[in-house]
């Protein structure tokens, strides 16, 4: 979605914005609905002109212990600065440089960015997953194994003193 540049200078306050994820870029999000939802508005601000608002979607994520797919539902704050001068960024803001001859931003890819940098590095189905099982790879979730699984201590019987 393209967003044009005189609608966000002339400012707007609760724009709802439904993106088809077929027109997202590829960032390697798997997405469970077919759509994201944005809500957002804009204003004049000293460094250039905001925009700030809520992005909601669903996505699949799959369990770093027990490798199952999960569905995650993700609310995402929104706030960043367009600014079409090189301003010293001693805010908070995110701030989106811009040529002042463009008449859009590709909303899109700033959408997707924000959704793949909010998924969690290491994600669990849940906090007490038990994983699979190292040697016959049952997951111990739903059943237990009978696999002897040893405790070697590497740290002292490589400090031992004979």
């Amino acid at each position: 979605m393209k967003l044009k540049l005189s609608d966000i200078y002339s400012g707007f306050q609760e724009k709802y914005l439904i993106i088809p994820i077929d027109t997202l870029p590829k960032r390697g999000t798997i997405f469970i609905d077919s759509d994201v939802q944005c809500t957002i508005s804009t204003k004049i601000v000293e460094d250039g002109y905001e925009i700030k608002g809520i992005i909601n979607t669903n996505i699949e994520i799959d369990c770093v212990r027990c490798l199952e797919s999960k569905s995650l539902s993700i609310t995402l704050p929104l706030k960043i600065v367009l600014s079409d001068s090189n301003i010293n960024n001693n805010s908070n803001n995110d701030i989106i440089y811009i040529k002042s001859n463009v008449e859009f931003i590709d909303f899109n890819c700033i959408v997707a960015d924000l959704i793949e940098l909010s998924k969690p590095m290491n994600p669990l189905c849940h906090k007490n997953c038990c994983g699979l099982c190292y040697i016959c790879g049952i997951n111990k979730n739903y059943s237990r194994c009978t696999c002897k699984i040893e405790k070697v201590n590497l740290v002292s019987d490589k400090f031992k003193i004979t």
